[in-house]
């Protein structure tokens, strides 16, 4: 019996990997609450907060590549 819903999902779907470390900008988003802000007394970051963070790399990556001279071997900012 070959169910498709007891499949894992496939990687390599529009975004096969995470660009980020999402623990360790997790750990960084609430040491820097801590220090700057610590009445806010917040303690979690939400996978949406992450998610947003992710696409705004990505975007940031893609606009980089596309407005890069076509010129040399080595990407530079």
């Amino acid at each position: 019996m070959n169910d498709a819903s007891n499949k894992e999902p496939k990687k390599g779907g529009p975004w096969p990997s995470h660009l980020i470390n999402r623990s360790e900008v997790r750990k960084f988003i609430l040491d820097t609450i801590g220090r700057t802000r610590p009445c806010l007394r917040i303690n979690r970051v939400s996978r949406e907060a992450l998610d947003k963070l992710e696409y705004w790399l990505r975007e940031k990556i893609r606009s980089e590549v596309h407005s890069h001279p076509s010129v040399g071997k080595t990407f530079r900012l």
